[in-house]
């Protein structure tokens, strides 16, 4: 009997006329594809009706754009969908496993209807497992370059009509390279499979729901002579795609184009039939009741919504419903949220937790309240505002996890510490950083500062410990929804792809997060010029390790102008989450690093010994021994100096004595007898570790 229960999303009703334009849409893509821009304001139904079309369309995929972020997971999304409709993917899912296995460094997995593509790819080694790209550019290029001209020679020849003779070679380069070009290019390969389907007599459509969160502002490819956005990017994709028809649903309107034709509709409040249609449908029979619960809301779904679960949990009653009016919407929403509590108080200790959470489960819900009963769980999920991701995970619908906050008033503080420390303690018991990101997401709703800083040094310390795949994990659970939170987030992802040799992807992101910095300053000058700066730090380091000279040099020295300048104004301050003069002595520590790589000695023993000067006027300022790294400034310092005498001591393996004692008379007596100390219990490095170093 349960298997049949219906909760409040299945029940749809009223929008006949979008009902209709699928239909008539679906006609009408056989001619020429069909794009639809559906906005509305938060909470109107816009998800509930792309729901609907996923489950009367058997050839349909949605895409939720808030939840995945990053383009290839979007583009992946799209392409699990589209062979679930039974397509079959012959070019993109090939180069998907090769990227997967070369970029990525993963075993390609087993997904139903792409499990095919593994074949071209198992021959492939690991990056890690190379001398260099170059040297893993040819090896891998003569092992699959084969197979592209025999089983596989379709996607051989639509490679080489894009990309030249040594196609393979190209796409491995480009993949490493140049980021922005293979991501046009996966794209291209999704959409050539799309329009050369077997099927193709079928439409499909694609659902781009929570459109807003597409990026309408940073040109990142160049197409048809002109730079253009990721939206402008998925628009160009939809309105190329052969009997289909796209639909992106947005709180914001479409920008304006003039080479595709996009319908824009809006999504307004149900009429009163169709209230009363729903309300039927959620057991509400009487008609004094149905009218009263039209008038107060207007027809918006939300609030009708939560009415039904008021209903669910108690009998409703005129004069209840009329203390539900008011002169707004927020105030109908926020009065409608106080009587259902009032109503469920049993439910309210768990909505009141969740709600501090970007996402939960079952497992991360028995740690916040470890009280929680199999029925109270069940009755959560049917709740109208709780929300199933496609990864077994949950989410409040944005109004609902609003309201929790405002409701907890000053109680936010004492739940806020309460959840976190329960987070804490099961991280301690079983390490899972999903926790620790978790924990760094409620702590930014009291404390935004020392979330910054916990993130910085957890994710500092993980990626010296060379736990890549826990800051991986560490990262994704995380969300502050501030300027800082999202830098620091995206530019540690930028650094975390650099730490597994894709320097080119982590550049890329930093750029786009230098892009965000410069334009910061312009509502927030200090912290725009802060993040700039610690951004170009950052870049400085990539752009050194991947020999782009003159490049790093600029960037180091922009960097330390501006951290100067903002020391001189007595302007610094800890806003990245971190002591400033820890990071402006990075600055100058690493640009140090970078100038002993030119094998330029006089500059690099300037910059060390000034960096080595700001960091010991910083610890007298704190009145702490030099030695007691922990206790002052955290985890970083704490593994910092050992990480640099490691990699100093790993590039002087097997140097000539000339060498070796010209770096030795360019650094302090202690810093020598330190690296003395490390080389001596230094086992004997791999030849790559030394190249690296060095």
């Amino acid at each position: 009997m349960y298997k049949h229960y219906e909760t409040s999303d299945d029940i749809f009703v009223d929008r006949e006329e979008y009902i209709d334009w699928m239909k008539e849409a679906l006609e009408r893509c056989k001619e020429n594809p069909v794009v639809l821009h559906l906005k509305g304001i938060g909470g109107i139904g816009k998800s509930s009706l792309l729901e609907h079309w996923m489950s009367t369309n058997e050839e349909a995929v949605r895409l939720d754009c808030e939840r995945y972020t990053e383009f290839y997971q979007r583009l992946n999304v799209l392409a699990k969908g589209t062979v679930l409709t039974g397509a079959n993917l012959p070019r993109f899912d090939v180069l998907w496993q090769i990227r997967q296995r070369f970029v990525e460094g993963v075993e390609p997995v087993k997904e139903e209807g792409r499990e095919w593509a593994r074949d071209v790819v198992m021959a492939i080694p690991f990056i890690g497992s190379l001398a260099s790209i170059g040297n893993a550019i040819n090896a891998v290029g003569k092992k699959v370059a084969p197979k592209l001209k025999g089983k596989y020679g379709d996607l051989g020849t639509w490679l080489q009509d894009r990309l030249g003779k040594d196609h393979v070679e190209r796409l491995l380069e480009i993949l490493w390279k140049e980021p922005r070009r293979a991501e046009f290019l996966y794209l291209d390969a999704l959409l050539e499979d799309i329009n050369n389907r077997k099927t193709i007599d079928i439409p499909i459509i694609f659902l781009l729901d929570h459109y807003e969160y597409v990026d309408t502002e940073h040109p990142r490819w160049r197409y048809s002579g002109k730079q253009i956005t990721e939206s402008e990017l998925w628009r160009v994709f939809l309105s190329s795609l052969k009997n289909c028809v796209g639909v992106m649903a947005s709180r914001r309107a479409a920008t304006e184009t003039k080479d595709m034709l996009i319908e824009e509709s809006e999504l307004t409040e149900l009429d009163k039939e169709s209230c009363i249609e729903l309300l039927e449908l959620r057991g509400i029979k009487d008609s004094n009741i149905q009218e009263r619960i039209v008038s107060v809301t207007g027809g918006n779904p939300f609030v009708i919504g939560t009415i039904c679960d008021m209903n669910d949990s108690g009998k409703l009653s005129l004069e209840a419903l009329e203390g539900l009016r008011a002169d707004t919407l927020e105030e109908v929403r926020l009065k409608t949220w106080r009587r259902l509590f009032r109503e469920a108080q049993e439910l309210l200790p768990f909505v009141d937790r969740i709600g501090l959470l970007p996402f939960f489960n079952r497992k991360i819900l028995n740690v916040i309240v470890p009280d929680l009963k199999t029925d109270q769980w069940d009755r959560l999920q049917k709740l109208s505002f709780v929300k199933e991701r496609d990864d077994e995970t949950w989410v409040l619908h944005d109004l609902a996890e609003e309201l929790v906050r405002v409701e907890l008033g000053d109680r936010l503080h004492v739940l806020a510490n309460e959840v976190i420390d329960n987070l804490e303690k099961a991280h301690a018991e079983e390490p899972d950083f999903t926790l620790i990101g978790l924990a760094i997401s409620v702590q930014a709703l009291v404390n935004h500062d020392g979330a910054l800083r916990r993130l910085y040094l957890d994710g500092d310390e993980l990626l010296y410990l060379f736990q890549l795949n826990n800051v991986r994990i560490l990262l994704n659970a995380v969300k502050i929804d501030t300027f800082q939170g999202r830098a620091t987030v995206r530019g540690m992802k930028g650094f975390l792809l650099a730490s597994m040799q894709r320097v080119a992807d982590g550049v890329h992101i930093l750029e786009e997060v230098l892009e965000m910095s410069e334009e910061m300053t312009e509502t927030d000058q200090i912290i725009g010029e802060t993040y700039t700066a610690m951004i170009l730090h950052w870049l400085g380091r990539m752009y050194s390790a991947s020999r782009r000279i003159d490049e790093a040099e600029q960037a180091f020295k922009k960097s330390i102008s501006m951290f100067r300048k903002l020391d001189e104004k007595n302007l610094g301050s800890d806003i990245i989450g971190v002591p400033f003069e820890m990071v402006f002595s990075g600055t100058i520590l690493f640009h140090g690093v970078h100038k002993i790589g030119l094998g330029q000695l006089e500059d690099a023993k300037a910059l060390m010994s000034e960096a080595e000067s700001m960091m010991m006027r910083y610890f007298e300022s704190l009145d702490v021994d030099e030695s007691d790294f922990k206790s002052s400034t955290g985890s970083t310092f704490k593994y910092f100096l050992p990480f640099l005498r490691n990699r100093l001591a790993v590039a002087l393996y097997g140097a000539d004595e000339e060498i070796s004692q010209k770096i030795r008379s360019n650094i302090s007596e202690r810093a020598a007898a330190m690296l003395d100390e490390e080389t001596s219990l230094m086992q004997e490095p791999l030849e790559k570790e030394v190249l690296d170093a060095r």
